[in-house]
């Protein structure tokens, strides 16, 4: 089989490109087939990726493709879905990938997929309806336009593949489709690049932090991510067990950054706080390896890359017990409603002042690793790849 992966972003799309590179990790396992990537970002992972790996090449940029505007490249996939008459403009870019490529298969592991007429089947990785759930977080343009795009992806996909099944169960109740076409398939973390690193002679540089002792939180500033409430809970520790906690989080400096900021001002602890930005993986690898302790008090997350990470690299992690996560972390006493500050406070405060706690926490880890680690990820994606394929060619045309 030819198979497109459709990741056009980078490192800024956050969660999903982290999925991305995990599933191609996994998928240069497989030798049997041939994997096409679109990208557009010019990721040095990717790039090097598919230098590294023969089965992966990366399909042509056009010109055209490059200087088409978005909102045009819309209004064209329009007319020419409903003007039947001009077949001959049917030939999209994609359907020329397609041609070009001899695609048989197309997987969107970006959440969303293009407005393409192409004749394949489509697998698409959907990894959340967070603005269904939790629409306070987004204005009512990004709402519309996350509406269409996943009802474009439920549409025109021949299978919507999920990491849990509660987001399976919001895709079913959200968009009413038959429970059959969404997969729950959950990645192996066993090929996570952050894994190979090692540390290097100079742990952490002066650019990265000025704090000796730390609390980490990778995570873009997305409202939902709940920095806020992490920064109100160090005041609220400093009050109530006279305890200063520095803390370091990485992580894209989305458009609620200045909201953030502006609290950190507000309480006056710019000196406990510090926001990086996006760091090279070399780096996080560090300060992974040198904080006391991570702390993820997300709102929503479909599964959280920060604490399978925290868990595999042995590094003391307590986090919200929302969706996913109480599952992953397996024990509940290392978990906390993230929208209480007292809750948030107490779990910081023992995973940071109490070393029994931590290396239970670290032994939980090591306990769990297998859930984490042995998926059976490839064999399912293969499956369902050779599966659509085979009902694909056997359908009427």
């Amino acid at each position: 089989m030819n198979i497109l992966l459709y990741i056009p972003f980078g490192k800024n799309a956050g969660g999903a490109y982290q999925y991305a590179c995990a599933l191609l990790e996994i998928l240069k396992a497989d030798q049997e087939n041939k994997y096409f990537i679109y990208h557009k970002s010019n990721d040095d992972f990717i790039n090097n990726f598919c230098k590294e790996n023969n089965q992966f090449e990366l399909v042509e940029q056009t010109n055209a493709n490059k200087r088409a505007p978005n909102l045009m490249s819309k209004l064209l996939s329009v007319l020419v879905h409903k003007g039947k008459q001009h077949q001959g403009q049917r030939l999209t870019y994609f359907n020329w990938i397609k041609e070009r490529y001899h695609i048989d298969i197309v997987h969107s592991v970006y959440q969303n997929i293009p407005r393409w007429d192409i004749d394949v089947p489509i697998v698409s990785t959907l990894h959340d309806v967070q603005e269904l759930l939790f629409p306070q977080y987004f204005s009512p343009e990004k709402r519309a336009e996350r509406a269409i795009n996943r009802l474009n992806s439920v549409s025109k996909s021949s299978c919507i593949v999920v990491s849990y099944q509660h987001v399976k169960n919001d895709i079913i109740k959200f968009f009413n489709i038959a429970p059959e076409r969404v997969k729950v398939i959950l990645l192996s973390m066993s090929s996570l690049s952050i894994l190979n690193h090692r540390p290097s002679k100079t742990i952490v540089g002066k650019a990265i932090h000025n704090y000796r002792d730390f609390i980490l939180y990778p995570a873009s500033t997305w409202e939902h991510k709940n920095h806020i409430n992490l920064i109100k809970s160090l005041c609220h520790i400093k009050k109530k067990y006279n305890t200063r906690i520095n803390l370091v989080c990485t992580g894209d400096k989305k458009g609620f950054y200045e909201k953030i900021k502006e609290q950190v001002n507000q309480l006056d602890i710019q000196d406990q706080v510090n926001f990086t930005g996006i760091i090279d993986e070399s780096d996080l690898y560090c300060l992974y390896k040198t904080c006391r302790a991570v702390v993820i008090p997300t709102q929503y997350e479909a599964g959280s890359f920060p604490l399978m990470e925290s868990m595999l690299l042995g590094v003391p992690v307590v986090c919200s017990n929302v969706t996913s996560l109480p599952e992953t972390i397996g024990d509940k006493k290392f978990t906390f409603d993230p929208n209480s500050i007292e809750e948030i406070s107490d779990s910081i405060y023992s995973i940071w002042s109490d070393k029994q706690f931590r290396d239970k926490n670290v032994e939980n880890s090591e306990e769990k690793k297998k859930l984490i680690l042995e998926t059976e990820a490839l064999e399912s994606f293969i499956s369902l790849y050779s599966n659509l394929l085979e009902a694909h060619c056997v359908a009427p045309q």
